[in-house]
C-alpha cells in the first residue's frame, strides 16, 4: 500500500512540529493540510472557560498539553467533574453539530496550551472525508464512555481512589510529573471540600507518593499511585490507547509529529 504522503512534504508548515493531540495526529495527511492554516495556537491559563452551559460552541479546542475539566454545574451553583479532556481529545466537540449547545461547562484545571479551530471548518470536511468522520465518531464513543466511567467512579469509589487516578490523569495531560494545582480546585472538582483533599494529599505525601507544594503537587511514585487509584484510570487510558493505535498522551503525538517530519525529507 502507497504511503499517504505526509502533512510537512505537502505543506512545508511549520505549525505541525507544535501539534502534540492525539487526534490532530490520526488525521488523514490530505486533511490536516487543510486544517493546518486555520489552526491558531493558544494558551490554556487555569480557570479559563472554553465552553458555557447552554450556550452554543463555535471554536474546537485541540488540547496539546493540559487538562480541561467537563464540569457540570448544579442550580445551587455547586459543580463536579464527569469528564477530563487531556492531548487525546477535543474541547468543544458539540460545535460539530451546527447550533448544538453547550451540556457542560469545560473549565482548564491543568494549564498548557492548545490549537484553536472554528468548528464550521471541520464540520464542513466530514461530509467529504469518512475516516475523518469515523475517527470523530469514534473519539465522540470514547468520549461518552469516559463520562459514563467517571459517574461511576464518583458514585463507586472512595476519594482517595479518585484522587489518585485524577493525579495519574493530570500528570499524562502535563506530559510532566509536576504540574500547577490547588487543593481548592481540585476538591471542587472532585466535589468534596478542600480539607477532604488537603487531609488525603497530606497521607499520600507521608507514604511517598507525592509532594505537595503552594499551587503544586508532583508525582514521586507513580507505580505506588497507580497501584492506589480505582479502575477507571486504566480503563479511560484504554478506550484512547485502541481508538488511537498507540499510547497516549502528548509525549507520544510529539514522537509521531517527529516521524513526520522525518518522512518528509527522506
Amino acid at each position: 500500500m502507497a504511503r499517504t504522503p505526509s502533512v510537512l512534504a505537502m505543506t512545508g508548515h511549520t505549525t505541525a512540529s507544535k501539534i502534540e493531540n492525539c487526534f490532530l495526529c490520526a488525521l488523514p495527511a490530505p486533511v490536516m493540510a487543510r486544517l493546518l492554516p486555520a489552526l491558531e495556537p493558544v494558551e490554556l491559563k487555569r480557570g479559563r472557560t472554553l465552553g458555557h452551559l447552554g450556550a452554543p460552541q463555535t471554536n474546537l479546542y485541540f488540547v496539546d498539553r493540559g487538562l480541561v475539566s467537563l464540569v457540570r454545574v448544579m442550580l445551587d451553583g455547586r459543580m463536579v467533574e464527569v469528564g477530563a479532556i487531556g492531548p487525546e481529545g477535543i474541547s468543544g466537540a458539540e460545535g460539530l453539530w451546527e447550533g448544538a449547545p453547550c451540556m457542560l461547562e469545560a473549565m482548564v484545571q491543568v494549564p498548557g496550551h492548545a490549537h484553536r479551530l472554528p468548528a464550521r471548518i471541520l464540520r464542513e470536511l466530514l461530509g467529504h472525508d469518512p475516516r475523518t468522520a469515523h475517527l470523530l465518531q469514534a473519539y465522540v464513543q470514547a468520549l461518552v464512555g469516559q463520562i459514563a466511567q467517571t459517574a461511576a467512579c464518583n458514585r463507586l469509589h472512595t476519594l482517595e481512589e479518585r484522587f489518585a487516578r485524577w493525579l495519574l490523569i493530570a500528570g499524562d495531560a502535563a506530559g510532566a510529573d509536576a504540574f500547577a494545582l490547588t487543593h481548592e480546585f481540585l476538591g471542587t472538582m472532585l466535589g468534596v471540600r478542600r480539607a477532604s483533599v488537603t487531609l488525603v494529599a497530606g497521607e499520600m505525601q507521608a507514604r511517598g507518593l507525592v509532594i505537595c507544594g503552594r499551587g503544586q503537587i508532583e508525582i514521586r511514585d507513580r507505580p505506588g499511585l497507580e497501584g492506589l487509584a480505582c479502575e477507571c484510570y486504566r480503563t479511560a487510558r484504554d478506550q484512547y490507547e485502541r481508538l488511537y493505535g498507540a499510547r497516549v498522551p502528548a509525549r507520544v503525538c510529539s514522537d509521531t509529529v517527529a516521524a513526520i517530519r522525518a518522512s518528509s525529507v527522506r
